[in-house]
């Protein structure tokens, strides 16, 4: 049975909501759940490829387990959109590559078609040496432009961070 953890942010049950998302994914798998500071140079080089800062100092991240193995990593983060945080939740393969991309929390007035899970899908196997570029390699929406963007290269920094640091990730290893 997969360990629930409850991470409130302001009054919304956003680790709730990222643990169900990610056991729709993976039914039969356990979670691990950790909250990390972000290391310094591997946060540093994120935030130059992707053009965009860190809104948080620390990283919410989510080891998935089935049969004693990592099969995937899940990262619940924020972008600023124009003005809100747009609260998301990115799921990786073990080969880093974009499993799933879910927007947990859209608080904007306009720009919510970022949310539609068909336009979400077009990053499913992009990888940290993807170019994440609007009108190149992924789709823009019209009326989100701001959304779009601030979704874009936050997938971008955090996609670069997870390969920086995976080899220190340390989880519980069950025996």
């Amino acid at each position: 049975m997969p360990l629930m953890l409850v991470i409130p942010v302001s009054g919304a049950n956003l680790g709730e909501d990222a643990e169900k998302a990610i056991t729709d994914i993976f039914p039969n798998a356990s979670l691990h759940f950790e909250s990390q500071p972000l290391q310094q140079t591997a946060k540093t080089k994120a935030e130059q490829a992707a053009k965009q800062r860190f809104s948080l100092d620390k990283l919410f991240i989510w080891q998935v387990r089935q049969n004693n193995e990592t099969i995937a990593y899940a990262l619940m983060d924020n972008v600023v959109g124009k003005v809100q945080p747009i609260t998301y939740l990115v799921v990786y393969t073990n080969d880093l590559d974009i499993r799933h991309v879910q927007v947990l929390r859209y608080r904007e007035q306009i720009g919510g078609a970022v949310q539609n899970q068909q336009w979400l899908k077009q990053f499913r196997g992009t990888s940290p040496e993807s170019s994440f570029e609007r009108g190149k390699d992924v789709d823009g929406i019209t009326g989100a432009t701001i959304s779009v963007d601030a979704l874009i290269s936050g997938l971008k920094r955090m996609s670069v961070y997870l390969s920086l640091i995976k080899e220190e990730l340390e989880f519980y290893e069950e025996k």
